[in-house]
């Protein structure tokens, strides 16, 4: 059984960064979420920066060079060439890992429980309701798809690789 995360690698950056540091991790794991989770770093510049290079358009963030070592210390990003210790070199290849992508799917979360929301595809659909006895008016609500019993078997295959329910049936019984 692995050891569970420490609340300092759940929630880097909440109090020793602040505000700013937050923002800051964000946007760069962001970044390297969409470029296959890496990132070029390059050398420690005068004003304690590094420049993060991600994905193939280049997109180039500068970044603390104290952030980087806290998300590196926190497991939320790691050294890809496998290098263990030390400092941040130059030119060296940054990853996401596991943790990382959870904190950033916890940080972009709006719900009011970001741990349990970001194991959740939320969607909003119209439903039909009654409005006081009157005429049925449809209103929005927020729906976990990701936990209805059509979509878990519309996502199953049959031994021969089809799918166990169409599209059609999927919509016809939601």
């Amino acid at each position: 059984m692995s050891p569970r995360p420490t609340q300092r690698a759940m929630h880097p950056g909440t109090g020793r960064l602040g505000r700013a540091g937050r923002r800051q991790a964000v946007r760069l794991l962001k970044a390297m979420a969409r470029s296959r989770g890496e990132a070029r770093c390059a050398a420690e510049a005068e004003d304690g920066t590094r420049t993060m290079r991600c994905g193939a358009q280049d997109q180039r963030l500068a970044v603390s060079a104290d952030l980087l070592r806290a998300l590196v210390s926190d497991g939320i990003i790691e050294r890809r060439d496998g290098a263990a210790g030390g400092d941040i070199g130059d030119q060296m290849v940054m990853a996401i890992t596991g943790a990382g992508r959870a904190w950033l799917r916890r940080a972009l979360c709006e719900a009011a429980d970001p741990y349990r929301d970001q194991h959740q595809r939320r969607v909003s659909r119209p439903l039909d309701g009654e409005a006081g006895g009157g005429p049925t008016v449809r209103r929005p609500v927020t729906v976990d798809v990701s936990e209805s019993p059509l979509s878990w078997l519309a996502r199953r295959k049959r031994p021969d690789g089809r799918a166990w329910l169409s599209p059609a049936q999927v919509a016809a019984g939601e």
